[in-house]
């Protein structure tokens, strides 16, 4: 039986719209659920890296705390001693103690603090009043431990879970740290810091709901896990899941993700649910033979409607999505109005680009809290009207005295005193930058007996710009620790300055030893290095170019130029910024 062409055309044509509606259908489908699985991915890792850098600050502040009680002089000083017997010795080792309880109040995470014990070879030791009551045997019982005879094993401090030197009490994180006599450069003494696994359960514990989350320690035989963890994580092989990417936890697949931190040997765990956002494939063939019959029932017309009706919402979660890319986290209730797959679909999203909004605020306020907690924990230890009024008074009576040195040093301790309470974090006139300058070099010329001379050729034109307060400082600082100090003779730093059209550029230029590749690098890296004996404020060179960059955008900083035994010339870039009150 010959078919008409009316015939052949209907078919030709609901088969052809069959074919390309099935196509399109798989095609979109697979297109929308890689991008929200990416972004699924993405978020996940947002997550994990967002508690990796609150675990890294934590104990990143614990080893500060640990470098602030061995780098003290009184401590050094008490461990030298072999007994403590005489009077003075005793008054000596109770003012170590009082000065590491000190520290120990003032430090933020001094709740997860077990015990802090200093002690030497010859058993005389000091402890703080830490979370966990000290005895007289706690000394003996560390010692005959297994952490300290294998100390000289230990790749990282607080990176296995050890038997707490306190009876009956949980298995803690410890650190040991050695403390460096100043004199022969040789291990005097040990610091012992033992941690509650608290100070890591209390981190993971608000992100529990989300993914089951635990940290393993070096060794992976000791997990730290929330204390409302899923029963997937209650009894965790460790070994199936460093051979396995994923495993079943009732049912639902995980992904098993790991971030190792930075300043031990921990390693975080997060097992997001996959399960979700796999297609079942039995479904999507239900919904294709049902899609594929439709078509050839319907009309071109009904397939027409069908078809906007399907990808107007996808074309908006497209859209929605292309926000999300350009940093669009708002809530977008449009998405959510079909009443299907894809208007879950649109929910999920609505609920991740909440999410990470909150984690980036989150991360603003926290990264603002960490810039002004040492500056905080400085002006916290003393009074500062008590000191400004005491050194004034050193001003007056050294004015009276007719002692010009003393009244000129107190002065310019005052005054860079007050400024320092103030906040490093204040714009000022370049003016006012150079007379705190003077301030500082004055009591460094009396220090070091005028070994250095500070030369200033900035022009007055350019002394009502603006500046980040303690930009030059710094550079001042480390210009005479270690450019000019070492030399051993008397050096030269001289002060220029210039601008462009846009930029305005401050050099400081030293005759000192210079630095080679290596060093530079290592002082542009190593932010312990600022914090060095004679720091005033521990802003150190790496820190000014942080602060450059964070306030003004990465194409201002500071560049290096040094030869080694010729000296080194930094260079401070910023825009031009008048000041209008000038």
């Amino acid at each position: 039986m010959r078919k008409s062409v009316r015939f052949k055309i209907i078919l030709y044509t609901l088969l052809c719209l069959a074919a390309v509606g099935l196509f399109s259908n798989l095609y979109l489908y697979s297109y929308i659920n890689n991008i929200v699985e990416t972004k699924a991915d993405a978020i996940d890792h947002m997550y994990l890296e967002t508690i990796r850098m609150q675990l890294d600050t934590q104990f990143s502040e614990i080893s500060d705390l640990a470098i602030l009680c061995t780098s003290s002089t009184d401590v050094s000083r008490l461990m030298r001693n072999t007994e403590l017997t005489s009077l003075t010795q005793k008054r000596e080792a109770l003012r170590v103690q009082s000065q590491l309880n000190d520290y120990l109040f003032s430090f933020s995470q001094g709740k997860y603090i077990n015990k802090l014990i200093i002690f030497n070879e010859h058993h005389v030791s000091v402890q703080a009043s830490a979370k966990n009551s000290g005895t007289v045997y706690d000394l003996s019982i560390l010692l005959d431990s297994d952490f300290y005879k294998q100390r000289s094993l230990a790749s990282a401090p607080f990176s296995t879970l050890v038997p707490s030197i306190t009876p009956y009490k949980e298995d803690c994180l410890a650190g040991l740290f050695p403390i460096v006599s100043n004199i022969n450069n040789q291990i005097e003494s040990y610091l012992y810091i033992e941690l509650s696994p608290d100070i890591i359960t209390d981190i993971l514990n608000p992100y529990s709901t989300l993914n089951p989350i635990f940290v393993a320690t070096q060794n992976q035989k000791k997990i730290l896990k929330p204390y409302w963890s899923s029963a997937a994580l209650q009894n965790v092989d460790m070994n199936r899941i460093q051979e396995h990417s994923t495993f079943s936890d009732g049912g639902i697949h995980r992904k098993v993700m790991t971030e190792p931190l930075t300043t031990t040997g921990l390693t975080i765990y997060s097992c997001p649910d996959v399960t979700t956002m796999s297609v079942d494939n039995k479904n999507m063939v239900y919904t294709l033979v049902v899609v594929s019959v439709s078509m050839l029932l319907v009309s071109i017309c009904i397939l027409t409607i069908l078809s906007n009706y399907i990808t107007r919402p996808i074309r908006k979660l497209i859209e929605r999505i292309e926000r999300i890319s350009g940093n669009d986290f708002s809530f977008d209730p449009e998405i959510e109005k079909s009443e299907d797959e894809i208007g879950a679909i649109g929910k999920v999203i609505n609920e991740m680009t909440l999410s990470i909004k909150s984690l980036l605020e989150e991360n603003q306020e926290r990264n603002e809290q960490q810039k002004n907690i040492e500056i905080a924990l400085l002006q916290s230890q003393v009074n500062p009207h008590f000191l400004y009024n005491t050194l004034d008074s050193i001003h007056w009576m050294a004015v009276i005295q007719k002692s010009p040195g003393i009244s000129q040093i107190t002065q310019s301790l005052s005054n860079l005193l007050k400024n320092l309470a103030k906040g490093t974090q204040d714009h000022i006139t370049l003016g006012e930058e150079l007379s705190l300058l003077h301030d500082y070099t004055a009591i460094q010329e009396i220090r070091y007996m005028e070994m250095f001379e500070v030369i200033n050729h900035i022009d007055e034109k350019l002394l009502s710009y603006k500046i980040i307060k303690f930009t030059l400082q710094p550079l001042i600082e480390n210009a005479i620790f270690h450019g000019i100090e070492p030399t051993g003779n008397c050096g030269t730093i001289t002060l220029n300055g210039y601008t462009d059209e846009n930029f305005l550029y401050i050099s400081i230029e030293d005759n000192g030893v210079g630095m080679d590749e290596a060093t530079l690098q290592e002082l542009l890296s190593n932010t312990k290095k600022a914090k060095n004996r004679g720091s005033l404020n521990g802003i150190g060179v790496r820190n000014v170019d942080q602060r450059l960059k964070l306030t003004y955008g990465a194409q201002c900083g500071l560049t290096f130029k040094s030869i080694q035994g010729e000296g080194t010339t930094v260079t401070v870039k910023i825009p031009k910024e008048k000041d209008t009150d000038v």
